[in-house]
């Protein structure tokens, strides 16, 4: 397999999702794996992992206390990366690593290309009342739907400013793209003080937008599972707390720095074109979002039944068609979910 690339993992908390995230690869391949620890405290078991395991690079960071802590510690952690590619992996997700390298030969042969991505498939863990605490760590693991809405993602447009307009049908968190594309988007994110994940996320689309298209897979690269614990990084906001922050003043005054930094980035990369189009197309995309948002809450009547210990119990009884996942079968319950989805 092709060495050009890295996984960054960025963790805070979590240990056991840690644990069993790397208990999920085939370390024959030697991918570099750079787990970025922005956790109260480092876990001595850490020690232990690391041991005789050369690829992997450990760096313990002040706890991440906010969104702009986290996104520092990305960009202090992507520095340490020596690979042309880079994917941001979550410790609650499993990749397929035959996939990856098909990712990784297509960015190679098509450098017109900033991102590969594909759909995300979602599981979710039932674990019995001994483990009822674990999260859902092992368990009865069941396949469910797509993280995502289906539509296509595939975005090949030679205009830039046709790939802006197409800015909501990205989301390119699980993508697999240049480091140097990355990079640039964290400098642009700390430039701004980026508050939220929304806002990043935004940031690494229009970047990757800039440098070229997007590659869609129909293959998954990668399954997540549904029910865990809030990860470094998530959000949570419901659609009126959206609304909220994003007609907020603050949030549009952070728009218009973006766009100085990419007018800024035009000029870097020699784009002989008139930035203000494309700046009035970013504010486009904004009043967009929070008209959608606006029909969202309207429409929406969200139900929820929040009791982890009453759904344990009854999913406990349920007969699905179910995976057993356990701490010593973790990277053959991957090759078997690949080859389930993947053929």
């Amino acid at each position: 397999m092709s060495n050009n690339i890295t996984f960054l993992l960025p963790i805070k908390g979590r240990f056991n999702f840690t644990k069993r995230f790397l208990n999920s690869f085939n370390y024959n391949l030697n991918i570099p794996i750079i787990i970025s620890d922005g956790s109260l405290s480092k876990n001595n078991e850490f020690d232990i992992i690391l041991k005789d395991r050369p690829n992997f690079i450990y760096k313990k960071f002040v706890f991440d206390k906010d969104y702009l802590t986290f996104l520092i510690k990305l960009k202090n952690s992507i520095e340490l990366v020596n690979t042309k590619y880079v994917t941001l992996v979550c410790d609650d997700d499993f990749y397929f690593q035959d996939q990856i390298k098909n990712a990784v030969n297509f960015l190679e042969k098509n450098p017109q290309y900033s991102m590969y991505k594909s759909a995300v498939k979602n599981f979710t863990i039932y674990s019995d009342i001994i483990n009822y605490f674990n999260y859902g760590i092992y368990g009865k693991l069941v396949l469910t739907d797509d993280n995502y809405s289906s539509y296509d993602e595939n975005i090949i447009s030679d205009n830039i400013i046709d790939r802006f307009k197409r800015l909501q049908d990205c989301y390119p968190y699980e993508g697999i793209f240049k480091t140097s594309i990355l990079k640039k988007a964290l400098e642009i994110s700390i430039s701004i003080r980026c508050f939220h994940h929304n806002i990043f996320i935004d940031i690494l689309r229009y970047t990757l937008f800039i440098y070229g298209k997007v590659y869609y897979s129909e293959k998954y690269l990668l399954v997540r599972q549904a029910n865990t614990p809030n990860s470094a990084g998530e959000s949570h906001l419901e659609s009126f707390d959206k609304i909220k922050m994003k007609t907020s003043k603050n949030y549009l005054e952070v728009y218009k720095k973006i766009s100085v930094q990419f007018e800024k980035l035009f000029f870097e990369l020699n784009i002989d074109k008139d930035f203000k189009t494309y700046k009035d197309q970013i504010m486009v995309n904004l009043d967009d979002e929070i008209s959608e948002l606006k029909k969202q809450s309207i429409n929406k009547t969200n139900f929820r039944i929040q009791n982890k210990f009453i759904s344990s119990i009854k999913n406990s009884f349920l007969k699905k068609d179910h995976i057993l996942i356990k701490k010593e079968n973790v990277q053959n319950v991957v090759n078997l979910i690949n080859k389930k989805l993947n053929g």
